[in-house]
């Protein structure tokens, strides 16, 4: 299991990154940080390059949240009209988020990438509140930074360890 399981990570590390986050990060159930620690762990070996996977996670984590946030944006208003009236989300509630993000949305996005599933709603809930698409690159391009930089560098000091 071991041999498969590396032989994909050396042929298919790369793009098992890239389309792995984007994925994740548009919700679908991908364990993101459990991927990144590996990738960090196998960048301790010659299978993966840490500066490579570190590039790679960078490009599919804001295009992910790019793509989030473009869906929260055009697809938002009807949502809140549709499915989210059933789950008590009115236009009351979407305009208290957007004053949130206002006050605290650099920090929002940021604390955000480091609680799953909260992630995931903070990029469509910037779309949704029409946050400025700037700002929020801005500060999810630090903020992808940091997670993926600490993810992988989890996994590879637990490849040191070892």
């Amino acid at each position: 299991m071991t041999e498969k399981f590396e032989f994909y990570i050396v042929n298919y590390g790369y793009i098992t990154i890239f389309l792995s986050l984007i994925l994740g990060l548009v919700g679908l159930p991908v364990p993101d940080e459990v991927l990144m620690s590996i990738i960090g762990y196998y960048s301790n070996t010659d299978k993966i390059n840490f500066i490579i996977a570190l590039c790679v996670a960078m490009l599919g984590t804001v295009l992910g949240m790019t793509i989030s946030y473009c869906i929260g944006k055009y697809i938002g208003s009807k949502a809140v009209h549709g499915i989210f009236k059933w789950l008590g989300i009115n236009q009351n509630k979407l305009d208290r988020v957007d004053r949130w993000m206002d006050k605290y949305g650099f920090l929002t996005i940021i604390m955000g990438f480091f609680i799953p599933g909260f992630r995931h709603m903070t990029f469509y809930f910037c779309g949704m509140t029409h946050y400025s698409i700037k700002k929020y690159l801005t500060v999810g391009v630090i903020a992808a930074f940091i997670w993926t930089l600490f993810y992988l560098l989890v996994g590879r000091f637990a490849g040191i360890l070892k």
